[in-house]
C-alpha cells in the first residue's frame, strides 16, 4: 500500500511517532553541546591538564628510546627533528665521560608529525645512561620563564613548567614523578597559576622493544594531588589510561578512568564512554549521579 492511500488519520500518527524518534535521535546527540546543568569546570580542567602533561613529555620517551643502547649523535637527532617539529641541541652525547647525556628540545611552532601540535618553548633534559637499562633517570626542567606552550589546530590547549623525571624500574615500567608542575589552560598569555604533583607508571601493552613511541601502546597509572582555582583535589587513576602512538591517534587518551575529589566536590572521568576505544576527544563526567559528555582537547 503506497502512503498516499492510507487514511489522513492514520497517516498523522505515523506522520507524528516519526517526528517524536527523530526529535530524540536528536536529544540524544546533543550531549555534547549543551551547557551542563551542574559546575563540572574543575574536572575540565583537570583532564586538559593530564593532557598537557602527556603532550610535553611524550617526546621525550620517543628521542631517549630511539637506538637507546648507543650514544646519543646528530644523525639520529635530525631524523627525530623532522618528525616532532622541533630543534635537538646535542650537550653531552656520551656516557663514556662519567656524567651522563644531555640536550635541549627548543621548539619554535611546528606542528609534530607524532601528534599533529604544535609546541613552542624550550626543555632541558639529563640522562645517566641508557633509557632502558633499570635504574636509568632521565631529568627533566622546563623554565618558568620559558614554558612550554601546545596547541592543536584550532585552540591554545595549555602552557607549563616544572621538573620532572623518568626512573625506568624493571624493563617495560617506567616511573613518571612530576616534582614539580605549574600550568595554565585558559589564555596563552596568562602566568602559571595552576599547580599539579603526583607519581604516574606507564608500562607497555606493546611495542617496548621498538624504536621510539610511533606505533607502540602504553598504559599509565598512579595518583597525585592538583590545585586549580586555589581548589586543591585528590586525584587517582582507577582504570589505566591507555594511548596508542598511531599517527592520527596519539592526540587522544583511549580509555581510562580517573576520580577526582576533594571534601565538597567528588568526580569521575570516564574517557572512553562509549565502550569503543575510539580516537577522539570525548569524555564522561559524572558528578552528584549525573552524567555529562563533552569535548576536552
Amino acid at each position: 500500500m503506497y502512503f498516499s492511500q492510507i487514511p489522513m488519520k492514520i497517516r498523522s500518527m505515523l506522520l507524528g511517532l516519526t517526528w517524536c524518534i527523530a526529535l530524540l535521535g536528536l536529544q540524544s546527540c546533543e550531549n555534547i553541546y549543551e551547557v551542563p546543568e551542574e559546575d563540572i569546570e574543575d574536572a575540565v580542567d583537570f583532564t586538559q591538564s593530564m593532557g598537557l602533561l602527556l603532550s610535553a613529555l611524550e617526546p621525550i620517551e620517543h628521542i631517549n628510546s630511539t637506538y637507546s643502547f648507543a650514544d646519543f649523535n646528530r644523525k639520529n637527532f635530525d631524523s627525530l627533528e623532522g618528525i616532532l617539529g622541533c630543534k635537538l641541541i646535542l650537550i653531552d652525547s656520551s656516557t663514556q665521560d662519567g656524567n651522563g647525556m644531555e640536550y635541549d628540545i627548543i621548539y619554535s611552532g611546528a606542528t609534530s608529525k607524532m601528534d599533529r601540535k604544535s609546541r613552542s618553548g624550550k626543555i632541558h633534559v639529563e640522562i645517566n645512561y641508557s633509557h632502558r637499562e633499570i635504574g636509568s633517570v632521565t631529568k627533566i626542567t622546563i623554565d618558568d620563564q620559558k614554558p612550554i606552550k601546545i596547541s592543536n589546530s584550532y585552540q591554545f590547549i595549555g602552557a607549563l613548567s616544572g621538573e620532572f623525571e623518568f626512573q625506568r624500574n624493571v624493563g617495560d615500567k617506567v616511573d613518571l614523578l612530576i616534582k614539580k608542575m605549574e600550568f595554565n589552560i585558559d589564555d596563552e598569555f596568562q602566568g602559571l597559576e595552576d599547580h599539579l604533583d603526583g607519581a604516574l607508571k606507564y608500562s607497555w601493552i606493546s611495542g617496548e622493544a621498538s624504536q621510539g613511541l610511533l606505533y607502540d601502546q602504553l598504559k599509565f597509572t598512579g595518583q597525585g594531588t592538583v590545585e586549580l582555582d586555589e581548589n586543591k583535589f585528590n586525584f587517582n587513576v582507577n582504570l589505566p589510561l591507555e594511548k596508542s602512538y598511531e599517527l592520527g591517534c596519539s592526540d587522544f587518551i583511549l580509555k581510562g578512568i580517573i576520580e577526582l575529589k576533594r571534601e565538597k566536590d567528588q568526580y569521575k572521568i570516564d574517557f572512553d564512554p562509549f565502550n569503543n576505544n575510539a580516537c577522539n576527544d570525548i569524555i564522561k563526567v559524572y558528578k552528584n549521579g549525573k552524567e555529562f559528555e563533552l569535548r576536552v582537547p
